[in-house]
């Protein structure tokens, strides 16, 4: 059985509901503000922290992914999804250790390719290997004599992207930015 409060006349359960969505309307507004400020944070300063890690393509940028769930609607339950589409982009994240088997052969700088060791045997010259007493062994081109290729048992990557920490950052901002909206909304439902 419905219960209906009257106050002179006019009844206090459409009145209250009506307010209710309308302050649900303001919060839902303001949730899908602050999180479009985090994702541009995250974005800009992913952005600048992998420019500023290296010799990186405009591939690692784009791969950057930050994504707003759901992304339409008028709801307080949104989130921002942050991930990289790269799969070994953790590497450059954590850093890491990364074992030949047996060796890996890494490009001397006067090389000037970015072509597997592999690779490069098939698409440019056939590719010989000299073994150096107490120092790591090279790969030497077959048809002009340069060392091309240094073999190594593991190389060490340090830790080069910072993203998780800038996640953390906008998390902390965040209710910053809520505010913000929030107080904007009023002002101008007042209007």
């Amino acid at each position: 059985m419905p219960i209906k409060l009257n106050m002179n006349g006019k009844q206090v359960g459409a009145q209250l509901r009506q307010n209710l969505e309308a302050q649900y309307g303001l919060m839902a507004d303001a949730s899908r503000s602050a999180i479009g400020e985090a994702r541009d944070f995250v974005r800009q300063r992913g952005e600048a922290d992998i420019a500023q890690a290296g010799n990186f393509s405009k591939r690692w940028f784009k791969s950057l992914q930050t994504v707003i769930d759901p992304s339409r609607g008028r709801t307080i339950n949104i989130a921002l999804n942050v991930f990289h589409l790269i799969p070994y982009a953790w590497v450059h994240e954590k850093g890491a250790i990364i074992r030949g088997k047996p060796l890996l052969w890494i490009p001397l700088p006067w090389a000037n390719t970015r072509l597997r060791a592999r690779d490069y045997a098939r698409q440019k010259e056939k590719l010989f290997r000299v073994d150096r007493e107490g120092k790591n062994p090279l790969l030497l081109g077959y048809n002009s004599k340069t060392p091309l290729y240094v073999g190594v048992e593991s190389v060490k990557l340090k830790k080069r992207f910072h993203l998780r920490q800038i996640v953390r950052e906008a998390g902390r901002r965040v209710p910053g930015w809520y505010r913000k909206a929030l107080r904007n909304g009023r002002r101008r439902k007042r209007k």
